[in-house]
């Protein structure tokens, strides 16, 4: 029983600590949890994420590092949430709830033009990853406790789902033209998938052992640009996070954070230079988990606490180079 008993609690939370991991309202369609999940522009000089918005389900906002402003850029009586840049930084992709139904957004930067790419009542989590040239979509679509990582045509509109070696997949990023980066949860691992040859390849697992009576998982992981380093947080006793980064050439690992509390939605600056993650706070609203979002030098170990998602308020800095 005892086994038992500590199996359920640790699939409860990998449930709540994953990526991905948010619950619909069934009634209603509408999200009961979802993340800040903050993402660094290609320039390195702002910041977009979610935070409560409008009758309190969230909308998307953008933090300038340079300016220390803030800019709501939604405004939408449901949600919106899961926010990512295109490569080239005129669009932000993401989530919105409309009608029912859940779809991918794209907002030009340049214009404020909104457009909605998809039209399904299928459930659509986590951020949607633009190939290079944006003629590709690579996302997640739920269906009840189950998830398939999909390749959305621009073009076409057609949809497949992309085969993936674990349980439930999401996207981390584009190589190039035909290879994706991609995480699964369980097991938890990041691999490669070519989308002209479909081989698939095992990039990194972790390597983590039982500490006396203390449990430990891996709660998240991402890759850098270059693709060299793999940055990834260890929950330790279900509270709080440790985050470690490991050297792929070398395989040397070292811990680059360790305050005592929950980190998630970790993803690296584009030059790979700095970390991006959301401290999560005990109280969440409306079931929108807030923060501080916060930036981590790799060389110095330095953290710059940015903005409370909670309170959207822009908090004092000590810039160490982040480019506008």
């Amino acid at each position: 029983m005892m086994i038992l008993h500590r199996s359920l609690i640790l699939i409860l939370i990998l449930l709540v600590s994953h990526p991905l991991a948010f619950s619909f309202d069934e009634s209603t369609r509408r999200p009961v949890q979802q993340r800040s999940s903050p993402a660094m522009s290609p320039c390195g000089g702002q910041i977009v994420f979610s935070a409560p918005g409008t009758n309190k389900t969230g909308d998307v906002y953008c933090f300038n590092l340079k300016e220390e402003s803030l800019t709501r850029l939604t405004s939408n009586p449901e949600f919106d949430g899961y926010p990512s840049w295109s490569h080239d930084g005129q669009f932000v992709y993401f989530i919105g709830h409309r009608q029912d139904k859940s779809n991918i957004f794209r907002l030009s930067t340049d214009t404020s033009d909104l457009e909605e790419i998809t039209s399904q009542k299928d459930l659509i989590a986590g951020k949607v990853c633009p190939s290079l040239d944006q003629q590709n979509l690579v996302y997640v679509r739920r269906r009840g406790q189950e998830s398939d990582m999909m390749l959305f045509d621009m073009k076409t509109h057609a949809e497949k789902i992309l085969p993936a070696n674990g349980f439930h997949p999401w996207p981390i990023m584009w190589l190039d033209a035909e290879r994706i980066v991609y995480g699964t949860f369980s097991p938890m691992a990041i691999r490669e998938f070519n989308l002209a040859t479909e081989a698939d390849r095992l990039i990194w697992k972790p390597d983590l052992k039982e500490e006396g009576n203390r449990h430990t998982m891996v709660a998240e992981c991402t890759l850098s640009p270059k693709g060299d380093k793999v940055a990834y947080t260890v929950r330790y006793d279900y509270w709080y996070d440790m985050l470690f980064v490991e050297d792929l050439e070398s395989s040397e690992t070292r811990l680059l954070l360790n305050e005592g509390k929950k980190m998630m939605d970790i993803s690296f600056s584009p030059d790979g230079e700095a970390i991006l993650l959301l401290d999560e706070m005990d109280n969440r609203q409306e079931g929108l988990i807030t923060g501080t979002i916060s930036v981590v030098d790799l060389d110095a170990g330095a953290v710059e606490a940015l903005v409370n998602t909670e309170t959207l308020k822009v908090l004092p800095r000590d810039p160490f180079g982040v480019d506008d």
